[in-house]
């Protein structure tokens, strides 16, 4: 069994399997072998790396800084005292682990497969190829179309060193939209009598909003008539230190009233009738819809950075309206559905960690 002495506090303990057996570490990771065959190894590994447990680690632990600097120190880890069934009762719990780490490990696979295959149906449907089969790995589905397209021109009026698939019509966000900043954060501004909820980059993830933590800002009657969100804004992340993660979207459906946004998030106000808002999201957030946003980002000080034209500049194909809607809707449902099926792998994992609690702690 090994341990971070930094981290024992935070669960930071494992059995090393054969993949690892021969790497080395630092002393900051010690190693230890049970001298008694009542004790299973996998058994004390998870109840040391159990939660219920945390607070007797952390009590053993100690360092210059509260909590966040505090070791373990062999000489205390050597102290602690767990439970210790009968050997019997360890192995079946250990059996119990092993079992439910298989199934969340196959299920999450599975999950992540799904999710791939939403994305290269998706992506297959806009290439045109009406045979794109849900078998076709993403990676794939667009090396072949799209092959001989280095980057979109400026206009998007077609592609530099290519030839958009048949049948496709571009037009560039801004001739469709109404792309603006939002409200940059200073003393002045600081929340008040006048304070609104305003989302930052932590807020937009990809294809969807985190609203566990929304903050407040300070903002005159003036500026919220221009910046309040209405559903179906498009939010566009302005800077990350990722390339992947640079330009990535959100949709705005009207969660919080009176909400503005951030000026490092950019938003896109769809104004024509030529294009839906869910489709423009699942574009954009595709591989090859956002590889607009990884060419032309700026790098200063490895930030990568967007501008509103770079926003304005990004080419969207404008399928019919009703075929884009359809497209769309097929794609957030089937990613709904995955999500639903990841949310319910790790409510599976936290069940069986509560039956090895209820049993070796009695809580």
């Amino acid at each position: 069994m090994v341990y971070n002495r930094l981290f024992a506090w935070k669960q930071s303990f494992a059995v090393v399997d054969e993949a690892a057996a021969k790497l080395y570490v630092s002393t900051e990771f010690p190693q230890f072998f049970p001298n008694s065959e009542s004790l299973s190894i996998e058994f004390a590994a998870l109840v040391l790396s159990s939660p219920s447990y945390a607070n007797h680690i952390l009590r053993r632990s100690t360092g210059s800084t509260a909590v966040s600097r505090n070791r373990l120190k062999v000489q205390d880890f050597l102290l602690l005292k767990i439970p210790m069934p009968s050997r019997d009762v360890q192995d079946a719990l250990v059996k119990e682990a092993r079992r439910a780490r298989r199934d969340s490990r196959l299920a999450a696979m599975a999950a992540l497969e799904r999710r791939a295959q939403a994305w290269a149906t998706f992506e297959g449907a806009i290439g045109t190829n009406e045979n794109a089969r849900k078998s076709e790995v993403q990676s794939l589905t667009f090396t072949a179309r799209f092959a001989d397209c280095e980057r979109w021109d400026t206009d998007a009026a077609g592609w530099v060193g290519g030839t958009p698939s048949p049948g496709i019509h571009w037009a560039s966000l801004g001739e469709l939209s109404k792309v603006s900043g939002g409200i940059q954060k200073s003393p002045s501004n600081r929340p008040g009598l006048l304070a609104k909820p305003y989302l930052r980059v932590a807020n937009v993830r990809r294809g969807r909003l985190d609203l566990a933590e929304v903050k407040t800002i300070e903002v005159t009657a003036e500026k919220l008539d221009k910046l309040r969100l209405e559903p179906g804004d498009l939010l566009f992340v302005e800077g990350n230190g990722s390339p992947d993660e640079i330009g990535r979207s959100a949709i705005w459906s009207g969660e919080i009233e009176d909400c503005v946004h951030q000026n490092h998030l950019i938003r896109a106000r769809v104004d024509s009738p030529l294009l839906s808002p869910r489709f423009a999201l699942a574009w954009f957030n595709c591989d090859i819809g956002r590889r607009h946003f990884k060419e032309n980002a700026r790098t200063t000080s490895g930030l990568l950075t967007l501008n509103l034209e770079n926003i304005r500049s990004a080419p969207v194909p404008v399928l019919e309206l009703e075929e884009q809607e359809k497209l769309a809707e097929e794609l957030w449902s089937e990613l709904e559905t995955v999500d639903q099926v990841e949310a319910q792998i790790s409510t599976d994992l936290l069940e069986t960690r509560h039956r090895f609690d209820n049993e070796v702690f009695g809580i």
